[in-house]
């Protein structure tokens, strides 16, 4: 759209959603790290606390590699709506999976 915005909007965009998702998951989020303030990984929540530790060093890593290619997709409309459409298709299969996994168990 060609719109030049300051640096402190994707930041306050970020902050913003970072809030929520604390917010929201607070109770989650503060099993999760008792649980790696115990060093306990084998109950629930430290093995999500190491899986998101893993999968988040691997994201990194991939993310550093092939930086070129995914900055590169930001400017393709094409790359952005396929993508988009691509993860709502995901998603309801997600959805679809759950309704149908919830009215077997009935």
């Amino acid at each position: 759209m060609g719109l030049n915005l300051p640096v402190f909007f994707d930041v306050a965009l970020h902050m913003g959603s970072l809030l929520v998702v604390l917010i929201v998951f607070r109770s989650e989020i503060l099993k999760i790290l008792q649980a790696v303030a115990r060093l306990d990984f084998k109950s629930e929540e430290g093995k999500l606390a190491l899986y998101v530790i893993l999968g988040s060093i691997a994201t990194a890593v991939i993310g550093f590699l092939f930086r070129d290619l995914f900055e590169s997709f930001f400017n393709n409309l094409w790359a952005v709506g396929s993508a988009l459409i691509i993860t709502g298709t995901f998603y309801s299969f997600l959805v679809i999976s759950s309704n149908r996994r919830s009215q077997n168990k009935q």
